[in-house]
């Protein structure tokens, strides 16, 4: 698991998530209102809604306020697992709903995330 994570707010604009996504290499972003998970953003939500553009149309992020905020495409509802979840339940829960990382928490709280590359990494 990842414990030091990045994470926006639902009224952070799209253009700034794209920008640290090409920054970062990381692929998925939690959305955390009032310090509560309650979603996902990732680079599928921004391909597939057609503002991957973004980028062409500001690469600098100058223009960046004028793109949508993050609650118009982030996935919901926010999926996590327990940072008590064992490796067996990591993987069963990405198989079941089909998704490449999942948030860790802690008594509700945000604690890391887990990737597909983890999970690989865990059997290396």
């Amino acid at each position: 698991m990842t414990t030091d994570v990045k994470t926006f707010s639902p009224k952070e604009n799209i253009a700034k998530v794209w920008m640290n996504m090409k920054e970062t290499g990381f692929s998925g972003f939690p959305v955390l209102k009032n310090g509560e998970l309650i979603g996902m953003v990732t680079r599928r939500n921004i391909i597939n809604t057609g503002y991957a553009r973004i980028e062409r149309e500001d690469e600098q992020g100058t223009k960046s306020t004028m793109s949508p905020p993050v609650e118009k495409i982030m996935s919901t509802p926010a999926y996590s697992l327990s940072q008590d979840a064992g490796l067996r339940e990591a993987i069963h829960t990405f198989l079941k709903l089909d998704i490449g990382r999942i948030s860790v928490v802690n008594d509700g709280k945000l604690v890391g995330i887990v990737d597909r590359n983890d999970i690989i990494k865990a059997f290396i």
